[in-house]
């Protein structure tokens, strides 16, 4: 699970994007690809562009393609529920939940998983001391 960020200069605009297409030749050791969405910008014109396929590129997941051509997105298909909740979540927990970012941490972390595991188990310990610290021991042993 990553995030891919390319830089490609060209020595003219881009102009209005319509559609992309994107393909690889299967190989390596890991060959499929899980594409979320494709934002390009245009550095020279300050436009973006996203799009959108949440489907992978790979010829034994999904729909069996390494070929994928994209139209850009609208909008209203940017602004939509299902893409702010899916990049949302997606994103947010596995950012800014503890204990998933030591499995999957954030790409731009600079923290170790040594130095999350560490707050994780700080976290739990000190929980734990409160807990006990709090806890009423009953005077009498023989109540449940």
């Amino acid at each position: 699970r990553g995030v891919d960020l390319f830089l490609v200069t060209t020595p003219f605009p881009l102009g209005e994007l319509t559609g992309i297409q994107l393909c690889h030749d299967n190989s390596g050791g890991h060959p499929s690809w899980y594409l979320n969405k494709v934002t390009i910008q245009d550095l020279q014109r300050q436009k973006v562009w996203h799009f959108l396929s949440s489907s992978w590129l790979s010829s034994d997941r999904g729909e069996g393609l390494t070929k994928k051509t994209l139209n850009a997105a609208k909008k209203n298909e940017i602004r939509s529920f299902r893409n702010i909740f899916q990049t949302r979540t997606s994103t947010g927990f596995r950012d800014q939940h503890i204990w998933v970012s030591i499995v999957d941490p954030p790409w731009r972390s600079p923290f170790t998983r040594a130095q999350r595991v560490s707050c994780c188990m700080s976290l739990l310990l000190c929980t734990m001391a409160i807990n006990i610290a709090f806890w009423k021991i009953p005077k009498n042993q023989q109540s449940p």
